[in-house]
């Protein structure tokens, strides 16, 4: 597997930046394999955007925006704000598991029940489907707000070619 560069943090600034202990301790091949994941969770969330005509990475970030005045692509800061605090929830929900289970999902409650009994239920919300949001910690989510695609793809159907209802 290709790693896209530029990434958007690197392993030595989340050891210095993480108020975690032991993602600091990690070395920087596990620090990098979780902020791949992380990256690849932001790039979900965020969607298509505008890219640099010679940028061919596969990443939705450095956009056509992210040029400096030298022409130098830079990820924005909050992007890489988002993606500390992605690999830190990775680290801290998934990464003493990550032998025998599934990345972390993240599922909002709607509502839930507490019966007389002690028995429990819950409603969870948008039916429990799996979307971006769901594999994206909450405070990177709010760091992202502003970088979400507002573009989505159209599709029509030409109605002289959609057969008749019978």
């Amino acid at each position: 597997m290709t790693i896209p560069d530029p990434t958007y943090i690197t392993a030595d600034e989340v050891k210095a930046q993480t108020l975690l202990d032991g993602l600091g301790d990690l070395n920087p091949e596990d620090i990098a394999k979780l902020i791949r994941i992380a990256e690849d969770d932001i790039d979900a969330h965020v969607g298509p955007q505008e890219r640099h005509p010679d940028n061919t990475i596969d990443r939705v970030f450095p956009r056509v925006y992210d040029l400096d005045e030298d022409g130098n692509t830079e990820i924005p800061y909050l992007v890489s704000v988002a993606t500390l605090r992605q690999v830190e929830w990775l680290y801290s929900n998934w990464w003493d598991t990550r032998t025998n289970s599934l990345l972390p999902m993240k599922h909002d409650i709607e509502s839930f029940r507490i019966g007389g009994d002690g028995s429990y239920g819950e409603t969870r919300s948008r039916k429990g489907e799996v979307s971006s949001d769901n594999t994206l910690a909450p405070q990177a989510r709010v760091k992202l707000k502003d970088f979400v695609s507002r573009t989505a793809a159209i599709g029509v159907t030409d109605p002289d070619k959609v057969p008749r209802a019978t």
